[in-house]
C-alpha cells in the first residue's frame, strides 16, 4: 500500500492550532512554580546554604527544550496520506483500538489531553477526509505513525 506520512512545519501548526502554543506556556509556569517549590524546600530544609538560581533555571530550560520537542516534533501535527484502496472499516477499528472515540464524521478524539492541562488542542484530533485521489488522516505525528503500523 502506499502511503506519506510527513509532519507540518513549526509555523503551520502555530497557525492551525494557537492553543497548542499557549499549553506551552502553561506547561512552563506549572514547571517554573514546581520547581520554585522545590528549591525552596531544599533551602528551608537546610540542604543548601543558599538559593540555587542557577539550577533551577537550567532545570526550567532543560524542560522547555525537552518540551517543545515532545509538542513539536514527536507529535508534530501531521498528515498521512493512504491510497484509496486502503480499508475505511480497518482505519475505524484501529483508531478505536488505539483510544479514539469518533465525536463527529470523520473527527476522532481521545479523552487524555495530550498538551494543555486546562483544554483539549485542535491538533490532538484525528481527522479523516477520503478523496478520490487519496484518504488524508490528520493529527499527531506519534498516534498516526502507530496506526500506519497497524493498517498496513
Amino acid at each position: 500500500m502506499e502511503y506519506s506520512l510527513d509532519r507540518l512545519k513549526i509555523k503551520d501548526q502555530i497557525s492551525q492550532d494557537p492553543l497548542k502554543f499557549i499549553a506551552l506556556g502553561e506547561r512552563t509556569l506549572l514547571n517554573i512554580a514546581l520547581t520554585l517549590l522545590v528549591f525552596i524546600g531544599m533551602q528551608q530544609a537546610g540542604l543548601v546554604s543558599h538559593f540555587l538560581v542557577g539550577a533551577m533555571c537550567c532545570g526550567v530550560l532543560v524542560f522547555l527544550a525537552i518540551t517543545l520537542k515532545t509538542m513539536y516534533y514527536d507529535n508534530a501535527l501531521a498528515q498521512l496520506e493512504l491510497s484509496p484502496e486502503a480499508d475505511l472499516y480497518q482505519i475505524n477499528a484501529a483508531l478505536h483500538g488505539m483510544g479514539y472515540t469518533e465525536i463527529s464524521s470523520g473527527e476522532y478524539s481521545k479523552d487524555k489531553k495530550m498538551f494543555s492541562i486546562l483544554r483539549q488542542c485542535k491538533s490532538e484530533r484525528i481527522l479523516l477526509h477520503n478523496n478520490s485521489k487519496f484518504i488524508a488522516i490528520k493529527g499527531p505525528y506519534e498516534p498516526l505513525e502507530k496506526l500506519l503500523t497497524l493498517v498496513t
